[in-house]
């Protein structure tokens, strides 16, 4: 792969601190257990925002229900407030994980919200905040951005990625600020791959859509990841919110929590997933006078094991990182645009210009909906091998792009 630069400095900003807490990620560096052979990975949102009900009482009992299952890996979402991270904290050391370093940085009111805990050495983390981040909103108030951390299990060192991305389920500006949040963390992983030479990558946390939505098949074309649920069972509708059966949720029934795998070029063990299951969907402690839902969202728990046959997936990163067209490649696109869309023809040609459209809207001032959702209709359409049907409007849209760029 070619060289991109420093991913980690955005904006003159260079966040990198080595096995602490980055930018309101929450790291707790445990004791290394007995090695079964395996990678286990939660991920969970834990609803710790402001007016959420029962907080102080689901906190204390999401470690015991964590200890039940006893993950190498734990990313929690919406922890916000100090309270909620002592209580976790505190939690997690009773349940047998001994904290050897504990470190937070505010990055916003709200900070990112996310809270790491790992049985292994992490040897590094790094977090990068959203630049296409425009809600105006939560803007002033959210520190959403992607994490990376580089783990050092017994098998080798691996990547943990995490996030939270925005819902993709606002009206259009969330959509389309789920798709451009998609793109920048594509980027981010490859970017993180690259720079550490590190092929093996789990990517976990609740990305707020489905794998139905085209937000998700985006970064599904993009990444090159594989859903480990999906992996094992397919066609399976579980969902990790549900407002039928926990008494938190509010609306929808939806499977937003994912947790992805990725066999890259470069070191690391070969991760293949032998178990994936949704967690948490029962009242807690279930024999409990009175047990409780512990959030709005149920967990999902994922095991990999060290499969030297796993092969390396193809991948589309020199495109991804680098994007951009010549005057010629333009020409060429201006032509095919005006009379004809043969993409069969032109695979690699409409590749890029969906990538270009989608690196120029991650930095516009003043975004063209649209335009995004064409690029990622594209985008997806060529990696599941179909042809997309444009209509006229999109034609000019993609065509005024190309004159202004």
């Amino acid at each position: 792969m070619r060289g991109v630069g420093n991913p980690a400095k955005k904006g003159g900003i260079e966040m990198l601190r080595r096995s602490w807490l980055i930018s309101g990620v929450f790291l707790f560096l445990t004791a290394l257990p007995v090695w079964s052979g395996e990678i286990k990975v939660l991920t969970f949102n834990t609803w710790g925002i402001k007016g959420a009900r029962d907080i102080e009482t689901r906190m204390k009992l999401i470690p015991k229900a964590v200890a039940e299952l006893s993950p190498d890996i734990i990313v929690f979402q919406e922890v916000f407030e100090e309270s909620e991270l002592k209580i976790l904290e505190e939690g997690l050391i009773r349940a047998g994980y001994p904290k050897e370093g504990f470190r937070s940085y505010p990055f916003k009111e709200y900070g990112s919200g996310i809270m790491v805990a790992s049985r292994w050495r992490i040897l590094e983390d790094r977090f990068a905040p959203y630049e296409s981040f425009t809600w105006p909103e939560s803007k002033e108030t959210l520190g959403r951005g992607m994490i990376s951390l580089r783990i050092k299990s017994p098998e080798g060192d691996f990547l943990f990625i995490t996030t939270h991305i925005f819902p993709a389920n606002l009206a259009d500006i969330g959509r389309v600020e789920a798709m451009l949040e998609f793109y920048e963390l594509s980027v981010f992983i490859y970017q993180e791959s690259e720079r550490t030479g590190i092929g093996s990558v789990i990517v976990a946390g609740d990305l707020n859509a489905e794998p139905r939505k085209l937000a998700y098949q985006l970064f599904s074309a993009l990444s090159g990841l594989d859903n480990a649920f999906d992996y094992l069972h397919p066609n399976d509708p579980s969902p990790t919110y549900d407002r039928r059966a926990d008494v938190y949720a509010l609306t929808g029934i939806q499977r937003i929590d994912h947790i992805l795998f990725g066999n890259l070029p470069g070191s690391g063990p070969g991760l293949k997933p032998i178990k994936a299951d949704v967690v948490f969907n029962q009242p807690f402690p279930p024999n409990a006078t009175k047990p409780y839902y512990l959030s709005d969202h149920f967990g999902m728990f994922a095991v990999f094991e060290n499969s030297s046959a796993e092969k390396k997936i193809g991948t589309k990163e020199a495109s991804l990182l680098e994007p951009g067209l010549t005057p010629e490649e333009k020409a060429r696109l201006k032509e095919q645009l005006k009379h004809t869309l043969e993409l069969e023809q032109q695979k690699d040609l409409w590749e890029k210009l969906s990538l270009a459209v989608l690196k120029s809207q991650d930095h516009a001032h003043k975004r063209d909906a649209s335009l995004v959702k064409t690029a990622a209709k594209i985008l997806v359409a060529l990696t599941s091998g179909d042809k997309p049907s444009l209509s006229q409007r999109e034609r000019e849209n993609l065509l005024r792009w190309l004159e202004g760029n």
